[in-house]
């Protein structure tokens, strides 16, 4: 998981903390892994289970809009 997290951590970097469940599927975090990151307060839902910030991190209002186009 060490290698997925740093793919994580790159894909927010470029996005202004913004994951997609897309990106998640793409390098082979499942479904329930993605829960369990949740759960664990590593990934936090933005919007409808398919957009991600990472962590705690809060963030800017272009990266909450670009969020809800997503």
């Amino acid at each position: 998981m060490t290698k997925k997290m740093g793919e994580i951590i790159t894909i927010a970097e470029e996005r202004g903390g913004v994951v997609l469940a897309e990106d998640l599927a793409r390098i082979g975090v499942g479904r329930s892994t993605r829960q369990r990151l949740v759960k664990e307060g590593v990934l936090r839902p933005v919007h409808r289970g398919t957009v991600f910030a990472l962590g705690r991190s809060t963030l800017d209002i272009a990266a909450e809009i670009a969020a809800a186009c997503w």
